[in-house]
Parts: C-alpha cells; sequence; structure tokens
C-alpha cells in the first residue's frame, strides 16, 4: 500500500536541482550516483535514473548542482563533464542569410553575445514536392546561452 507521507522533499524538487551526465558504455547509473555522492555527498542524491543513453541525478539544492556543473565528476578514473538538466539555452532563429555565408561568420558574431551550445543550423523551406525536399530557406537556428543582460537577442549585421 502506498504511503500517503512525505517522500523525504522530493515533491519540492525541480529541474534546477538536476544534473546529466553521459557516462561511458558499461557505467551503471549507481557508479554514478557514488561518483555524485563522492563530490556533494552522498545523502544529497536524492533520485537517478537512466534517461536514453545519459544519466539524470537530481540532488537536494540548486546549489549543489550547479557546484558539479562546475567540477564534473570522475567514473571509472575519467572525467565526466555534469550538464544542468535544465539548461538556460534559448532558440535563436537568424533570418535573411543567403547560403554563400558561412556558419563560422555567424558564429563569431554570435559568440559576443553569449555561449553557442549547438550547431547552426539551415532549415528546410518545406517544399512538398519531392523534387525540392532539398531546398533550404534563408533561415538557420541555433541553441545559445544569452549573457546575463541581454535577455532577447535583436541584431542586424551588415
Amino acid at each position: 500500500m502506498a504511503s500517503r507521507g512525505s517522500s523525504s522533499g522530493l515533491e519540492k524538487l525541480t529541474r534546477q536541482h538536476a544534473v546529466k551526465l553521459s557516462p561511458p558504455g558499461g557505467v551503471s547509473v549507481e557508479e554514478c550516483s557514488l561518483a555524485v555522492g563522492a563530490v556533494v555527498g552522498y545523502g544529497r542524491v536524492k533520485s537517478a535514473s537512466r534517461m536514453n543513453s545519459a544519466v539524470g541525478i537530481f540532488l537536494d539544492s540548486t546549489e549543489k548542482a550547479n557546484q558539479l556543473v562546475e567540477s564534473g565528476i570522475v567514473v571509472k578514473g575519467t572525467l565526466l563533464p555534469v550538464l544542468p538538466l535544465a539548461t538556460p539555452a534559448k532558440k535563436v532563429l537568424i533570418s535573411n542569410v543567403p547560403p554563400f555565408l558561412l556558419n563560422e561568420s555567424l558564429e563569431r558574431e554570435l559568440a559576443r553575445h553569449g555561449q553557442l551550445v549547438s550547431p547552426i543550423k539551415m532549415i528546410p523551406l518545406g517544399c512538398k514536392s519531392p523534387h525540392l525536399k532539398h531546398v533550404v530557406s534563408f533561415r538557420r537556428q541555433v541553441l545559445m546561452i544569452l549573457k546575463k543582460d541581454e535577455g532577447e537577442l535583436n541584431l542586424v549585421l551588415m
């Protein structure tokens, strides 16, 4: 029979309490949890599970989650980067970009306004004809973490 009592504060956890890591093959969720516990304290690990090929781990505080993101963890002698489960990344849509303009040029300019966390992708035009499925539009998209003082990115590049 299910308990109606508290679940040790689990209901108060948010995505900001969680981290994600991508361990090499053969590394269990338990091994990842032990490595995380060695850094932040074993009692601070509240929930863990496999998420496709990654491992998601919820901690009791957002401060400890941030600490892990900064430090990483060591599993079987390998330093693994730790990512926040809730990323502050925003989708940035770049319009009126002709196909001859290289992504590297756009990346250099966009990097002045934040960190790019995905490659720049060309957006298909969306033609219904199978003869034109390969045609791309003059739009591209990228995921970015904008600098703190920039809530919205509105640029004109010449």
